[in-house]
């Protein structure tokens, strides 16, 4: 219809007429075009839409009536979000486009204002028109204050015929070239395409993926417990079987009841669950029509009501409260119980008044409303059969988390026990691999730089023997040990013996005594926390009744191997190399 409108407008032939109305003009032939368009073809359209409502309804009626009355009149789109008169410019088109977003933006303005001598003069007149449209619909859209992205969806076509030819000029002559100063121009293309692609694969797979994996497993539960066949493995866990022994129960039941403790259209349950023996019920959002504004200033909505007080609510809105629940799911119980589960037909459809459910086979949330469910339903037999993977981020609080499934079949909730037990001890063994492959590759580090150390000392020695240069060339407290009775090991015999470089404290009496024990690691040992530090110190004062101190440095710091002192540490950027090869 909009395009119909806008067949009349001409493009503006000078300055002055493009301000004006005056190149509102249209020709006979435009004239009639404009008629046939939006008289003839809009009326034969309108009263088929109209008929098959009639079908439908049952009575005449006209919906889009109905929605600019409910929509503007009553202004019932307020109930469901109120945003900015710029939402469209700063929300709307940057979340439609997403890349092309500055090629539609220029595209917009040249179409408009800018004639493209490439192109013949009607080539530009359509695309001025595809412009004014994507220029008009969403400013007639911000008039209304509830704003979503999907009401300019229908716009994405013409706009995406828009950007096409900036897009093409911008790149065209890198990619066609072979110079090398155009190769940031390629860079960019090929950034632009992977971002759109991993943007598509993101929310086609992965983003909100929950919703309908667990459509999937309602279906199978459906098929393996109430029409009696081997349910196929269609969205469910792999290796966990979802065919218990209880569902070859002599009695059939005829309805599967799911309850969905989520804001309202969180999921396709009515157009997944299409089998006319499943009964579900979803927390309802119903816009207080024919209310007042004071009433509709304190209205709240079913799924409002629920989050403000979850218990509270099932406590008054669920039959039984929170003290009478069915013991069994309905295809264990017997032909005079499954009248527990039917739902009734007598719900009330006043949006004022709360709804009564039934407690159904199946309860569906979201993750974060886990622990307040624990807590409420604790005493119940209830317990979670099911659990999958939904989105990483939402802006809704309301929905963030797993989707939880929780149902009344003692086995069901067992297998699901066991699976994740499976899959609990698989990402053990996992990590503690991914640990020892770590702690290998530190002893290896620790190997080689020993290696180092002692073959750069070995070498420091010949040069000093062969230049003669005796132990007094280095300070009194540098002293070499080489006997062969030292308590030291033959790998370490290139260590100095006088503290702090030696691995035995110094025979004289002094304030400080330093001592650690050193087993070459293993895994066993790695395993068992085995290889610490211990530092003993004594105060030179109160020499009787001395208190000891010992600290154990945790394993994984900075520095594991060496003694965390803060005097050495901190003159460790000034040491020489020689005195940083010795401690290493």
């Amino acid at each position: 219809m909009c395009l119909a409108t806008f067949a009349m407008f001409k493009k503006p032939a000078s300055f002055r007429q493009a301000w004006t109305v005056s190149f509102i003009r249209p020709t006979i032939k435009e004239f009639m075009t404009f008629s046939y368009e939006a008289i003839f073809s809009g009326s034969l359209v309108l009263g088929i839409s109209t008929l098959l409502d009639r079908v439908y309804y049952g009575s005449w009626t006209f919906p889009p009536f109905k929605f600019l009355y409910f929509n503007i009149a009553q202004s019932l789109a307020i109930f469901y979000g109120r945003n900015d008169w710029h939402y469209y410019l700063s929300q709307g088109y940057p979340l439609l486009l997403m890349t092309t977003l500055p090629f539609s933006l220029i595209g917009l303005f040249q179409a408009m204002f800018a004639k493209q001598r490439s192109l013949t003069s009607q080539q530009n007149s359509i695309k001025c028109r595809l412009a004014v449209v994507c220029t008009f619909m969403p400013a007639v859209l911000s008039l209304v204050s509830h704003k979503e992205v999907r009401f300019i969806y229908p716009l994405l076509p013409a706009l995406i015929i828009l950007a096409s030819q900036p897009a093409v000029k911008f790149f065209l002559p890198p990619i066609s070239s072979r110079s090398r100063s155009n190769g940031s121009r390629r860079l960019l293309l090929i950034f632009l395409s992977l971002v759109n692609i991993y943007i598509a694969y993101y929310t086609t797979f992965s983003h909100a993926s929950g919703v309908l994996n667990v459509m999937d497993y309602f279906r199978t539960q459906y098929v393996g417990h109430y029409l009696g066949d081997t349910p196929p493995k269609l969205g469910y866990p792999a290796g966990l079987s979802s065919f218990s022994s209880s569902s070859s129960s002599s009695v059939m039941p005829t309805v599967m009841t799911i309850g969905f403790l989520m804001p309202c259209h969180s999921t396709p349950w009515r157009s997944h669950l299409i089998f006319p023996r499943i009964h579900a019920w979803a927390l309802s959002c119903e816009p207080p029509v024919n209310l007042n504004s004071t009433e509709k200033s304190t209205y709240l909505d079913e799924a409002d009501l629920f989050y403000e007080d979850p218990a509270t609510f099932l406590q008054k809105n669920m039959q039984g409260g929170l003290r009478h629940f069915p013991s069994k799911p309905s295809y264990q119980l017997n032909s005079n119980q499954l009248t527990h589960h039917r739902p009734s037909s007598n719900t009330s459809q006043d949006p004022t008044m709360p709804h009564h459910h039934l407690w159904p086979d199946y309860l569906a949330f979201f993750g974060q409303l886990e622990p307040t469910l624990r807590t409420s339903l604790h005493s119940s037999p209830y317990a979670e059969c099911y659990r999958t993977w939904n989105t990483a981020w939402h802006d809704d609080w309301r929905r963030k988390g797993d989707i939880v499934v929780w149902c009344l079949d003692q086995t069901i909730q067992r297998e699901w026990r066991e699976h994740t037990q499976l899959l609990n001890q698989a990402g053990w063994q996992r990590h503690m691999q991914q640990r020892e492959r770590q702690f290998d590759k530190i002893i290896d580090g620790f190997r080689k730089e020993a290696a180092r150390g002692s073959s750069f000392f070995r070498t420091m020695s010949g040069v000093r023997g062969s230049l003669g240069l005796g132990s007094s060339f280095l300070p009194a407290s540098w002293s070499w040990s080489s006997s062969p009775s030292s308590s030291s090991s033959s790998s370490s015999s290139y260590l100095p013996t006088t503290w702090p470089f030696s691995l035995s404290p110094p025979t004289s009496r002094k304030w400080y005594q330093v001592s650690w024990s050193w087993s070459w690691p293993s895994l066993s040992a790695l395993q068992r926390n085995a290889r610490r530090w211990q530092l003993t110190w004594s105060w030179p004062w109160s020499w009787v009744g001395r208190r000891k101190h010992t600290r154990w440095p945790e394993w994984m710091t900075e520095s594991p191997w060496v003694p965390d002192w803060d005097a050495l540490v901190k003159k460790s950027k000034s040491r020489g190399k020689s005195e940083r090869m010795l401690w290493s």
